[in-house]
């Protein structure tokens, strides 16, 4: 982690606000706390502490609709006012604005016709995200994704953060920057605007090396000293840095573009110490998954180190054993999963299964038996295997979490792990010192 990153973070939380009903001055952190047990009485119908302690600190009294300047609703998840009023034809003049900025960059609103975007998508491609195409989200908006990292980055978004799809922007903004002489276009991922926050999508397939290195550092250079913009990279679906960048805006209560946050290459310690992991078995792309399926009254055995399984290898019977690569949709009802203790076999089991696309094996139990090096007896034999440890699915886990993270993100109780954050990033800093 860069010290400029924890100087980031810490200044933000410095400074000490007036209480609106008394002489006290607390941080931002602890101010809507203060209102809370001290002034419960004095808060106006409809307000909360929170958002009493936002307009004290930006010297507001309402929001306003970008559009067309009526007053905005408060968002308690947000911590701050809605950036539209609601309204249909606000909502469209929106998106035609949005569609406006595009067309002011590129000459079109439809990206794909652009060389720069499909140079994008074509590294991306080599990268090994090879996959692209639309999220749909649960309000009926779509975004653009260029392989399963931003894909699974979407469905979070809409599953776990229930965020509306007008919030984010697909691609993200782009910005000029400088590298060997030459300016250069930097095309973000996303955009989440009510925090102003770019974010950038990586798997460990886009770390850069050499001249890309270079590079990729002044992307992130001109981002963070040519914007505005507060700025997160995500990195191999680790999505506690998300929620903890989250967190953060959140409960920094202000609309101060000087007031940045930049997070990148944090430790995934502090991203524990502000809210639960979101994503299954910690996302680690160490890992590795096998899926027990039934197809056609016969078990069958994936492999995976997708930890959303997302995408899986396979073994199609009805196509003599053919081992082929599937994804989600491609597996038919219910499914258990397990995640593989020994790891150097899994690995050597799973690049196996890479070589063998498109090439016929014995049986669907194949990888099971080329794992364990033992062939299957009964139906439940996996469960009571050493080698395996039983896991919630994907959605399961999506299930479970969705009500403990929004109640997480809405309670001011999570302020006390804000603060704990925030000393943790000083211990921290101090260390690099």
């Amino acid at each position: 982690m860069s010290s400029a990153v924890l100087i980031e973070a810490k200044s933000s939380y410095e400074k000490k606000y007036k209480c609106p009903y008394c002489n006290e001055r607390h941080s931002r952190q602890t101010l809507a706390h203060h209102i809370e047990r001290h002034h419960a009485s004095m808060i106006p119908e409809g307000y909360t502490p929170l958002r009493v302690a936002f307009n004290a600190i930006n010297n507001k009294t309402q929001g306003y609709c970008i559009i067309c300047r009526q007053p905005t609703a408060w968002n308690e998840t947000k911590g701050r006012y809605e950036r539209l009023c609601g309204r249909e034809e606000c909502k469209q003049a929106y998106l035609k604005m949005y569609k406006s900025r595009v067309r002011a960059v590129y000459g079109t609103d439809k990206l794909s016709s652009d060389p720069r975007y499909k140079e994008m998508i074509e590294k991306k491609a080599l990268a090994g995200r090879k996959i692209s195409g639309y999220y749909t989200f649960k309000d009926g908006g779509k975004k653009s994704y260029v392989g399963s990292y931003e894909k699974n980055f979407l469905e979070f978004m809409d599953k776990i953060m229930n965020i509306e799809s007008i919030d984010l922007e697909s691609p993200g903004p782009s910005i000029i920057y400088q590298f060997n002489g030459k300016s250069h276009l930097y095309i973000s991922d996303f955009l989440y605007a009510p925090y102003n926050l770019v974010i950038e999508i990586k798997d460990r397939g886009d770390y850069p090396r050499g001249e890309s290195r270079d590079k990729d550092i002044a992307k992130r250079k001109a981002v963070i000293e040519n914007s505005t913009y507060n700025y997160l990279c995500v990195k191999d679906n680790d999505f506690s840095k998300l929620m903890q960048a989250f967190a953060v805006m959140k409960y920094k209560l202000s609309e101060n573009d000087n007031d940045r946050l930049i997070m990148e290459n944090m430790s995934g310690v502090i991203g524990s110490a502000i809210a639960p992991w979101p994503i299954p078995y910690e996302a680690n792309p160490d890992n590795y998954y096998m899926i027990q399926h039934l197809q056609n009254n016969v078990f069958n055995y994936s492999i995976t180190k997708d930890p959303t399984q997302s995408e899986v290898i396979g073994i199609d019977a009805e196509k003599g054993y053919t081992v082929h690569s599937m994804n989600k949709k491609d597996i038919p009802g219910s499914y258990i999963v397990f995640k593989l203790k020994d790891r150097d076999k899994a690995h050597d089991v799973y690049r196996e299964a890479l070589s063998l696309l498109g090439a016929k094996v014995n049986s669907t139990e194949y990888f099971y038996q080329k794992y364990t090096g033992r062939r299957i007896l009964t139906e439940d034999q996996i469960l009571y295997d050493d080698k395996f440890e039983r896991i919630l699915t994907f959605e399961q886990e999506i299930d479970n979490l969705n009500e403990s993270l929004y109640e997480y993100l809405t309670k001011t109780s999570s302020m006390d792990l804000l603060d704990e954050q925030v000393k943790a990033l000083e211990v921290l800093n101090s260390l690099e010192e």
